[in-house]
């Protein structure tokens, strides 16, 4: 929808014009109906203007905003139409923030055509804030103490403070806080100087940091407090946080030791101060048996500690707990001990030797075995080379298999560890990987993402040589971004949510990576439905209106529109952002439109109006043109055009005429007036004159260094258009398709190669002379069918002349992923799901990197081929 005014937070200025019984003659007056007004900002509100006398012709009313008190000024157009009784709406948006007492002062500026701005031309629009005042809150941390680095004076480790706000604030806010030591002293154990924490324009999480200062001494927990001190219009709610600093410094060491079974383990006790008289620490042991240990330690006065050697005479794990005497805290030390059996480690084979794609299973022992299940991790040193498990488990045995995988070629160790309760033994065996040429896929990052589609992915490898073709299960990729010898970004198709396999293809050759991404559903979110540009949010209750919707995480394959719960037909394919639907016949009132992908729905309940009249007013369209380039591809918006409107010039149906985001059709190069006519679906027209003149000189700008005989070429220029001859030594070329700056021509098949003369001669001078190769190449001639439903899946035959075993089929930027070249003439492929054009061009791509191309042949539709009607025009349901 568009914007008339930035800034203002009302979700809807909805204006009523009412028209007088009977008419009267220009000049006409246009008028606030009241002074003053008090919308919601969330709507709906209301400022009705009234009108009198009748309108010669559309009217455009200026209007000028202005907000109050800042006094920022906005300019809007509203356009009014002579045969205009229904309301309108100006869109405008909610800005999500606190802030009250706003007003604007609007004024009715001018009206075009003779009309007379009558009082009130004024009006003040009095805003009622729907948002509640923010409530400001913060919450308590516990945060390690640290310890400092090397070579630095004072290390420091920052406490990292969530501050939130209920509500969002326009512009910059800033809050004051205080901090309060407790426990913990500024500058001993934290730094501050002051400060607070500052939110940005619209922002409801702030961060507040407190640099902590690290140290090596063993003195236990400590506390401060941190105080927020906000002020009007936020409201206190929580603003009082306690952090504590976490001491990470331990007087008993090593914290974690593992021991075999008889060794001797050590505990190491080092105080922060000497004693000053002989101390006793305690110890107590969780496993008795597991190492024999004495009840007390005692450091003798004036030392700063003392060490303690004990035996483990049995394996397994358990702690031991050391207690400080009660002059230094009584704070108790947790010391992890795993005593193990030494094992042994082997592996058969140890150099194992596979071609790229190719499996062996290594058989793992330990030495003893073991009555219980023992754990073995296994890491590879050099990644993309081999697939292994994380882990594997040995039996009662002694035996573990590990399968392995090559998924690239190269060469890499494999190490497994066992646990540290089970020795923590380790060893290694070698794979050595050869490559037997082709592509060769090593990683696919990242390695999820919505099943929507539209994700840029980097698939890495290498032997990415000539056009890959990438397929998420065996599905093809919406476009290519980039490709390397070594990696591809592609950007991902829609999927049904699950974990894929990801291959590429390159010529004959091909590379499977299971499960390499997994599609994720997303809850899908509709915020609009309609547009001025491609069709409003009302229509007749007969159908036919093109209506199309906007959202996020729409998926071509899950997902169903429905209108008042009828599931209605997608024909046009914008997902993930967009989709578009042509209403079906349905009783006069307003419904709920929704979007359901898998079991999430996204509903807008009061989204669409069937009108109660079956044949409403002519609508005209925005772009008003009163002269024209001959030759000139035009586009014009429409409020209510309908997929069954008609554009006429002098009386003949418009060439090129299409509809789709709007209007669009070509103007004859016949110079002078022409008449434009608007024919709508019930068959009321609106006819105006345009003036036509003469096009400028066509200039060739871009041409090819070669083209193929027999197939399609593009050039690039300015004031390209049909009534160009394109020639080729004397032979006329006609345009396959062209706009102004492109121009997409075919070679004669018969030309034969060698150097030719390419020009072009518009209204006898002859220009853009140039000497061309031509070359013999791979051509396409013809596909069969020439539509497929935008779903895709159905097979179509190409022919031509030139193909090669490997060769890829790409519709647009989609690649096919199911190509069968059958011989130099004929390829059976698969079409792809509609991802963009609904003509795209046809590209056979060899794999010497020839191509050839087929344009405006082949169309996508809704259900497949459509069926043949008179004058080839389509009516729509209900007519």
């Amino acid at each position: 929808m568009r914007k008339f005014l930035q800034g203002i937070t009302v979700s809807a200025l909805l204006i009523a014009l009412s028209v007088p019984a009977f008419a009267q003659t220009p000049p006409f007056t246009v008028s606030f109906t009241s002074n003053s007004y008090t919308v919601a900002e969330n709507g709906p509100s209301t400022v009705t203007l009234t009108r009198t006398g009748t309108l010669p012709k559309f009217n455009d009313v200026q209007f000028l905003f202005t907000e109050l008190p800042s006094g920022h000024q906005t300019g809007s157009t509203y356009r009014l139409l002579p045969d205009q009784v229904t309301s309108h709406v100006f869109p405008f948006s909610d800005d999500k923030y606190y802030n009250p007492g706003r007003s604007f002062l609007i004024k009715i500026v001018s009206v075009d055509s003779g009309g007379v701005v009558v009082e009130p031309s004024s009006a003040t629009l009095t805003i009622i804030d729907d948002e509640q005042p923010p409530v400001i809150s913060i919450y308590d941390l516990t945060v390690d103490e640290g310890n400092p680095v090397k070579g630095q004076a004072t290390a420091l480790n920052n406490a990292h403070f969530r501050v939130a706000l209920t509500s969002a604030l326009p512009g910059i806010t800033f809050v004051p806080v205080a901090v309060v030591g407790g426990s913990a002293k500024q500058g001993v154990d934290y730094l501050w100087s002051g400060g607070g924490v500052t939110f940005g324009d619209g922002q409801q999480t702030g961060d507040l940091s407190v640099p902590i200062i690290c140290d090596l001494n063993p003195e236990g927990d400590k506390t401060f407090t941190v105080q927020l001190m906000p002020a009007a219009p936020i409201v206190a709610g929580q603003t009082t946080a306690i952090c504590t600093i976490r001491d990470d410094d331990d007087p008993v060491t090593p914290v974690q030791q593992n021991v075999s079974r008889g060794g001797v383990g050590k505990l190491s006790i080092r105080l922060t101060d000497p004693a000053v008289a002989a101390e006793q620490v305690t110890l107590q042991s969780s496993g008795p048996a597991l190492c024999t240990l004495p009840p007390l330690v005692t450091i003798a006065a004036g030392a700063s500690g003392a060490d303690l050697n004990f035996v483990c005479p049995n394996a397994g794990t358990g702690a031991i707990v050391a207690t400080l005497p009660a002059s230094r805290g009584g704070r108790s030390y947790t010391v992890g001990i795993t005593v193990y059996d030494v094992r042994a480690l082997s592996y058969d084979p140890i150099l194992v030797s596979l071609s790229f794609g190719g499996t062996a299973m290594v058989t793992a022992r330990i030495d003893p075995p073991s009555s219980v299940p023992v754990v073995m991790t296994l890491r590879a040193f050099v990644g993309g080379v081999v697939d292994v498990p994380a882990e594997v488990v040995f039996d009662s045995n002694g035996e573990a298999r590990i399968p392995v995988r090559a998924i690239g070629s190269g060469g890499t160790n494999v190490r497994g560890t066992l646990f540290a309760v089970d020795g923590g033994t380790y060893g290694d065996f070698a794979v050595s990987v050869i490559s037997p040429g082709g592509p060769l896929v090593t990683g696919v990052s990242p390695s999820y993402g919505a099943s929507t589609g539209g994700e840029k992915i980097t698939i890495t490898g290498n032997g990415f040589a000539g056009h890959c073709v990438a397929t998420f299960d065996d599905r093809p990729v919406k476009s290519v971004v980039s490709q390397s010898s070594g990696a591809i970004v592609v950007m991902t198709p829609p999927h049904i949510p699950d974990r894929v396999d990801v291959a590429v293809r390159c010529g004959t050759k091909k590379f499977v990576v299971p499960n390499a991404f997994r599609f994720d559903l997303f809850q899908p979110i509709l915020t609009e439905v309609g547009s001025v540009n491609i069709g409003p949010a009302r229509g007749t209750r007969k159908g036919g209106t093109y209506l199309r919707l906007h959202g996020l995480n729409f998926d071509v394959d899950l997902c169903t529109v429905r209108l008042d719960g009828v599931a209605v037909p997608v024909i046009y394919n914008g997902f993930p952002t967009d989709v578009g639907i042509e209403t079906p016949p349905h009783a006069a009132g307003v419904v709920p439109v929704s979007i359901t992908c898998g079991n999430a729905t996204a509903t807008l309940p009061k989204a669409f109006e069937f009108t109660s009249y079956d044949d409403p007013q002519l609508y005209l369209p925005f772009g008003i043109y009163t002269t024209t380039t001959g030759g000139n591809y035009v586009y014009e918006d429409h409020y209510n055009a309908r997929l069954d409107d008609q554009i006429l010039l002098n009386g003949v149906l418009a060439e090129d005429f299409g509809y789709e985001y709007s209007w669009h059709f070509r103007y004859p190069e016949t110079l002078g007036s022409a008449k434009l006519t608007y024919v709508d679906y019930a068959g009321r027209s609106y006819s105006r004159n345009v003036e036509v003149v003469a096009p400028d000189l066509p200039v060739v700008k871009v041409f090819p260094s070669s083209i193929t005989a027999g197939g399609e070429f593009v050039l690039a220029g300015a004031a390209l258009r049909r009534g160009v001859t394109f020639l080729l030594d004397a032979t006329p070329l006609s345009p396959v398709s062209i706009t102004s700056s492109a121009a997409t021509l075919r070679a004669p098949a018969t030309v034969g190669t060698g150097i030719r003369t390419f020009s072009t001669l518009d209204r006898g001078i002859v220009g853009n002379t140039k000497a061309v190769q031509v070359i013999a190449g791979p051509v396409i001639t013809s596909i069969s069918p020439t539509c497929a439903p935008i779903e895709g899946g159905s097979f179509v035959t190409i022919s031509g002349d030139g193909f090669q075993d490997g060769a890829a089929i790409q519709f647009g930027t989609t690649d096919s992923a199911d190509v069968t070249v059958k011989d130099p003439f004929t390829i059976r492929t698969k079409v792809p799901e509609w991802f963009n054009n609904r003509r795209p061009v046809i590209t056979v791509i060899n794999p010497d990197g020839a191509t050839a191309t087929l344009t405006g042949v082949f169309t996508y539709n809704p259900g497949g081929c459509p069926p043949e009607v008179p004058n080839g025009r389509r009516r729509a349901a209900g007519h």
